[in-house]
Parts: C-alpha cells; structure tokens; sequence
C-alpha cells in the first residue's frame, strides 16, 4: 500500500474525534432606550425611515355575475353574462381611452361611460388597503403599477368580483418620517440590535470557555 494508505488506515483505526455542541439561547433586549440612543439611532438611519407610497384612485366598476353553486347553475347563462360585463368594459375603456389621446379631460373622457357612477377610494398604501377591496390584492397591485408621469392615466384589472377601469387622483411619494413618526420603528430596531449583540456576546463568551477547557485538558 502507499504511505497514503497508511496514513488513512492508521487514522481509522487509532484516531479519536471528540465534538461539542454548544446551545446559545437568543439574546434577550429589556425595550428600555434612552432619548438619546433613539435619537442617535433615528439620525444615523433616517435615510431608511420612510413613509409608504400612498395613491388615491377613482374608478368605475363592471360587476361580475357569480358562477352559483349546485345542480341548478346554468354554466353557459353565467359565462354569457360575464362576456356581456366584459364587452361592456372594452367598449368603455376604449373610448374613453381615445378621448385621453385626443386631449380630453378624464371628466369629458367619462361621457363615454353610460353614466357609470365614479367610485373615489383616498389615498392608501400597499400595508393599508381600502376596507372594501382587501381581498382583492391583484387589483390594489395594479393600481402602484400605473406610471404617474403618463399621459395615458387609465388602468385596469379583474377579479372575481368585477372588472375595474381606475386612475390616479394622488400620488404620495415616501418621505422621511419625523422622530415622533419612527419613533416605534426606531425602538423595534434598536430591540434587534440589541438581541443580535446579546446573542453574539453569548456566543463568544461560551466558545471561549470551551477553549479554555480543551487547552487544560478538560
């Protein structure tokens, strides 16, 4: 065999391999921060501590026929009615669509609409959503897709409930937050820290011991 060969089975046979396994429990903060670690804190990273985007939209709303339940659902009635809703949404937004590019006013824009009342929502962010439409996310995301700089303003977008045609009235861009705004945001942040130091600490305290011991034959 080769000295390799050797080595490796020597190894095997008369070698010892002994581990520990440390447990380090988390590190633990008390919350309890003084005036001037918060707003050293808030200085430091107030770059960071920014108010969500906010958007305000009206829109009109084409109601989808619900599908039903049971033996007595007219499967072809049900998908007749939502093509007809559907129809009447393209014709709508087309025009209105047109009369954008023309020049028109959204409120002018609107006389194409066969008088569909105009729903306001006020301005929210994608954390606050409008109480009437928070199961419906795909729509909300839509609405932070449109480009506020474009001249076209109209978007769009369907759920289970119905297909929208919106736009925006108000566009909140993030701003940094006052000290009194951040201020809970501050102190969660300062609680990370505090515990991540801690569990570090801990850490190196117990891989030092164990160090200790090994070098002393323990």
């Amino acid at each position: 065999p080769s000295e390799w060969e050797v080595e490796q089975e020597y190894r095997q046979q008369y070698e010892e391999l002994i581990a520990w396994e440390v447990f380090v429990k988390p590190g633990e903060s008390s919350g309890e921060f003084t005036e001037e670690q918060i707003s050293e804190y808030f200085e430091n990273n107030k770059q960071f501590l920014l108010s969500e985007e906010k958007r305000a939209v009206d829109y009109l709303a084409f109601p989808l026929p619900e599908r039903g339940e049971g033996e007595e659902v007219d499967e072809d009635a049900w998908k007749d009615a939502r093509m007809a809703e559907a129809k009447n949404f393209n014709r709508i937004f087309k025009s209105v669509g047109e009369a954008l590019d023309e020049g028109s006013t959204i409120e002018a824009a609107l006389s194409a609409a066969d008088g569909k009342e105009v729903v306001s929502l006020e301005p929210f962010s994608m954390t606050e959503l409008p109480e009437q439409h928070r199961d419906e996310i795909e729509c909300i995301g839509k609405v932070f897709d449109l480009d506020p700089a474009s001249d076209n303003p109209l978007g769009a977008a369907e759920t289970q409930k119905a297909i929208y045609l919106f736009w925006l009235t108000k566009h909140e861009k993030p701003r940094e937050l006052t000290l009194e705004e951040a201020r809970d945001q501050v102190t969660e942040r300062l609680k990370e820290q505090s515990a991540e130091e801690a569990l570090t600490r801990t850490g190196d305290e117990a891989r030092e011991k164990l160090v200790a011991e090994l070098s002393m034959g323990g």
